[in-house]
């Protein structure tokens, strides 16, 4: 998934956010090596944890209170 929305700044954050939040609903966590596993570049996910993180967080309503 190397480069992937290139012309979309926010394309591989929301893609990564879906992941993150279906790992989150399965699991109750999710760890940045799980995203290397689903086919995201350690790259890419260095790059865009945090954001996907917290944009998965906020689709599930997981706010740290």
């Amino acid at each position: 998934m190397e480069d992937q929305g290139k012309n979309d700044p926010f394309g591989i954050g929301a893609e990564m956010a879906e992941e993150i939040a279906k790992i989150l609903q399965e699991k109750g966590s999710c760890e940045p090596r799980e995203l290397e596993a689903k086919g995201f570049s350690s790259k890419d996910v260095r790059r865009h944890w945090r954001m996907a993180y917290a944009l998965a967080k906020v689709k599930l309503n997981w706010t740290d209170a």
